[in-house]
C-alpha cells in the first residue's frame, strides 16, 4: 500500500484516470443520445442491480478487507478462492430469480414507465443483472488486492477494461442505441475480473471454515441495515421516473459526478487507511488511532468544501464546455449545475462519512453505523417524499444533502463516545 507522497501520487493519477474513463462512458452514452426517455430507461433499470450491490458486495468488501489483512498470502488466496465462488453462486441465482420475476415488480418500482417502455426496461434489465453477478465476484477480488496493498493493480485494470469498452462504444453506439452500452458494461465487467483473477493464484475449491461463519455475522448487521437504507437509490429512481422526460438522467448524472469523485477520495486517502486504522486497533492503541483519523479528517475536509467552492464559481461554464455537443441542450446543462449545487451535502457529507464508517469497521464494530443509519433513514423518507411533492426535483436534491450531512455528524458523535475521535471535534 501507497506509504510515500510518490506513492499516494501514483494510486491517485491511477484512480482519477479509471474514474474519468467511467465518466467519459456517461459522457459517450449522453452527448450521443441526450438527457431523454432513453437514457432514463437505462438508469431507471440500472438503478436496480446497483442497489443489489451496493447491499451485498459493498458490505462484504468493508468485512473482508480487514479479515484478509490479517492473514497469511496463502491462506489469503484460499479464503479469496472460496468467496469468489459462494458470491458467484449467490448472486447468479439471484440475477436468475429476478429476471424471471421482473415483470410483477418493474413497474411498480418505476412507476413512470408503461407500455414500450417496460417492455425495454425489461430487456435492459436483464443485461445488467448479469452484470451484477460480475461485479459481486470483483468486489471480492478488490478486496483480496487491496489486503496486499496492490490499490494500483485495482485501478490500472479497471483502466483497461473502461477504455476498451468506451472505444467500443464510441462507434456502436450511434446505431445500437442504449442497449449496446448495456452489453457493453457486461463485457467490462468479465474482463477486469479476467485481468485480475491471475493475482490469487491457482484455483482452490469452495471450503466452508469458522471464520467464514464469523465473517458472516459482521456481514449480517450491515447487510440487514443495508436492504433497508440503501432502498435510497430506488426511492430516488422511482420519484425522478415521474418526474420530466430527462430528469431521472440528470439527477442520475449529478449523483454520478459527485460519487466518482467521492470514489478517487476515498480510495485513496480512506481504503489505504483501513489497514492502519484495523491495525491500530488490534494493538490497542487508541491514541494513535485517534490521531491518523483526525489527519486524514482534516485533509478530507479541506478537499471536500474546495471542490465544492470550485463548483459554485466554476462549474457551470466548465460544464457548458464539457457537455454542449451533439444532443445535450443547454437548458439540460444549467439544470445539471443547479442539481450539482444543491446536491452538495452528498459531496461533502458522503465523503466524510465514508472515513467515519470507516473507523467503526477498523474495529469490527459493523452494528453501530448500521442501526445510527436505520433510524436516521426511517425518519427521512417521509421528508423526502414530502419535499419531492412539494418542490419537485429541487426538494428531492436538498433532501438528499440533508440526510448525508447529518449522517455524517451523528456518526462523529458516535465515534467520540467510542474514545475513537478526539473531543475537541465534537465540542466545537
Amino acid at each position: 500500500m501507497p506509504t510515500t507522497v510518490q506513492g499516494f501520487a501514483k494510486l491517485g493519477v491511477a484512480v482519477v484516470l479509471h474514474l474519468l474513463l467511467q465518466f467519459l462512458f456517461q459522457w459517450v452514452l449522453l452527448t450521443q443520445c441526450g438527457a431523454g426517455r432513453e437514457t432514463d430507461l437505462f438508469f431507471g433499470t440500472f438503478a436496480i442491480p446497483q442497489f443489489v450491490l451496493l447491499v451485498l458486495s459493498s458490505s462484504l468488501t468493508m468485512v473482508l478487507i480487514p479479515y484478509f489483512s490479517a492473514l497469511s498470502l496463502e491462506q489469503r488466496r484460499a479464503e479469496t478462492w472460496s468467496y469468489l465462488q459462494w458470491m458467484g453462486l449467490a448472486f447468479g441465482g439471484l440475477a436468475l430469480l429476478m429476471a424471471l420475476t421482473s415483470s410483477l415488480w418493474l413497474g411498480w418500482l418505476l412507476p413512470g414507465f408503461s407500455g414500450t417502455d417496460q417492455s425495454a426496461a425489461q430487456q435492459l434489465l436483464t443485461i445488467q443483472l448479469a452484470t451484477m453477478v460480475f461485479s459481486a465476484v470483483l468486489a471480492v477480488q478488490w478486496a483480496f488486492h487491496s489486503a496486499e496493498g496492490n490499490f494500483v493493480r485495482i485501478e490500472t485494470t479497471g483502466i483497461l477494461a473502461h477504455g476498451l469498452a468506451l472505444l467500443v462504444m464510441w462507434f456502436l453506439l450511434p446505431d445500437e442505441g442504449v442497449v449496446v452500452a448495456a452489453w457493453i458494461s457486461l463485457a467490462r465487467a468479465i474482463l477486469q475480473n479476467v485481468l485480475l483473477l491471475p493475482g490469487i493464484g491457482r484455483y482452490q475449491s469452495a471450503q466452508s471454515s469458522p471464520a467464514l461463519q464469523a465473517n458472516w455475522r459482521k456481514w449480517r448487521p450491515l447487510i440487514a441495515g443495508n436492504l433497508y437504507v440503501k432502498t435510497d437509490t430506488l426511492v430516488d429512481r422511482a420519484l425522478s421516473s415521474t418526474a420530466l422526460t430527462g430528469d431521472l438522467t440528470l439527477l442520475n448524472l449529478a449523483q454520478q459526478l459527485y460519487n466518482m469523485g467521492n470514489t478517487v477520495m476515498s480510495k485513496v486517502l480512506v481504503n489505504t487507511l483501513l489497514p492502519k486504522l484495523s491495525q491500530l486497533s488490534a494493538e490497542s492503541h487508541q491514541q494513535a488511532f485517534r490521531q491518523v483519523f483526525m489527519r486524514r479528517w482534516w485533509v478530507l475536509t479541506l478537499a471536500s468544501v474546495g471542490v465544492y467552492l470550485g463548483l459554485l464559481l466554476l462549474g457551470k461554464p466548465m460544464l457548458e464546455w464539457f457537455f454542449a455537443v451533439k444532443s445535450m441542450r443547454a437548458e439540460d446543462i444549467a439544470r445539471l449545475w443547479w442539481l450539482l449545487v444543491l446536491l452538495g451535502g452528498l459531496w461533502i457529507g458522503g465523503l466524510l462519512g465514508s472515513l467515519t464508517s470507516s473507523a467503526f469497521y477498523a474495529v469490527g464494530d459493523t452494528q453501530t453505523p448500521t442501526w445510527m443509519t436505520v433510524v436516521l433513514y426511517t425518519l427521512y423518507v417521509p421528508l423526502k417524499f414530502w419535499a419531492f411533492y412539494r418542490w419537485g426535483m429541487e426538494g428531492l436534491a436538498i433532501s438528499i444533502s440533508g440526510y448525508y450531512l447529518l449522517s455524517v455528524g451523528i456518526q462523529l458523535l458516535l465515534l467520540y463516545r467510542k474514545g475513537l475521535a478526539p473531543a475537541w471535534m465534537i465540542r466545537r
